[in-house]
């Protein structure tokens, strides 16, 4: 379960309940697992899917030498024409949609093999989960979708899907 809440805040008799249908809470920051009473929770770490958290600053900035390719596929992008950002709404989610499932056929996968159902089900009850989703265009087409959440004390549980054509 991706908890889009802050774990040490939360009583847990709430956390076991939110747990019943779940193996664990994950993505968890190094900051919020510091904070966990390790008599009650246990923890093991994969490197392969460390791929979820980053610093709100290599989004703003990219940065350093780790992250050129990022930032020249983020100038190519704002290169390639007119970009706008629109908030997921009735009028927009047609847009949203397109992306997820463009993202799904180039992925070359089944749906049970990758984030699609989770990505559908939290953009549909995004309102509701407290998240804010969004639709990238370029030139009129759209081009992806981030969905986030606010966790407070300056981070933000984002996941992004772009495509570019």
């Amino acid at each position: 379960m991706i908890p889009l809440f802050e774990l040490s805040d939360t009583p847990v008799r709430y956390l076991r309940e939110a747990l019943q249908d779940y193996d664990s809470f994950y993505p968890i920051s190094e900051q919020s697992l510091a904070r966990l009473d390790e008599s009650v929770f246990s923890h093991r770490c994969n490197p392969d899917d460390s791929d979820y958290l980053y610093p709100a600053d290599n989004f703003i900035h990219y940065r350093g030498v780790a992250l050129r390719k990022k930032r020249n596929l983020m100038n190519q992008y704002h290169r390639a024409g007119d970009t706008q950002v629109l908030p997921m709404n009735d009028e927009t989610l047609e847009d949203v949609l397109g992306v997820l499932d463009t993202w799904q056929e180039k992925k070359g996968k089944v749906r049970g093999e990758t984030d699609y159902d989770a990505c559908l089900k939290a953009l549909q009850n995004h309102a509701r989960l407290g998240m804010e989703a969004y639709v990238h265009y370029c030139n009129g087409r759209w081009t992806g979708i981030v969905l986030g959440n606010d966790l407070g004390a300056g981070r933000c549980y984002i996941c992004p899907v772009l495509i570019m054509n």
